[in-house]
């Protein structure tokens, strides 16, 4: 369990230093990571009622009035792992709005369950700097290329780095 509080904690911090964002915990949201040698989830909703095949989980859900689950990072395999920690068993729990006031004993509550190695609060992230690009609203999917992010990056008290360091590239499929 330490591992995989230490990877997330480690994850965040590094996320938080690389884009530079202020930490803020989701009101109604927190992740949760499997345990190594179970297979990932296979979620379904079926008449509205949550389900991922495995009974406590299925149980701890509606007794919890949890509304959505999904993996934590959608592209995520079994290639993508530290030790016993694999990214594709790690996934974010919604509550409902009436249980938002609950949330720490929710998320602390599931990994009394067998087949949890550990639970988180999710930190979200707001970026420091926002862009004065007037023609920003024109552009071609900034979000795609994360140029939002690439921002970011300028780390010396707002100084644009320069010189030979600096290493640009242009992506253009001429869509």
């Amino acid at each position: 369990m330490d591992h995989c509080k230490l990877f997330l904690l480690v994850s965040f911090t590094i996320i938080n230093i690389a884009i530079g964002s202020v930490p803020e915990l989701s009101p109604n949201t927190f992740l949760f990571c499997l345990k190594p040698e179970l297979n990932p989830l296979e979620i379904s909703l079926n008449r509205g009622r949550l389900s991922v095949g495995l009974p406590e989980l299925d149980d701890y859900f509606q007794s919890n009035d949890v509304v959505k689950i999904e993996p934590w990072i959608k592209s995520a395999t079994d290639m993508d792992r530290d030790s016993d920690i694999y990214l594709n068993r790690i996934y974010r729990v919604y509550l409902n709005d009436e249980k938002r006031s609950q949330l720490n004993q929710i998320k602390n509550a599931i990994v009394s369950i067998e087949d949890v190695l550990s639970s988180e609060f999710e930190n979200i992230r707001k970026p420091h700097y926002v862009p004065n690009d007037s023609q920003y609203g024109n552009q071609c999917s900034p979000d795609a290329l994360g140029a939002e992010e690439a921002w970011d990056f300028w780390f010396d008290e707002g100084l644009v780095p320069e010189g030979q360091h600096v290493l640009l590239a242009s992506v253009d499929q001429a869509v």
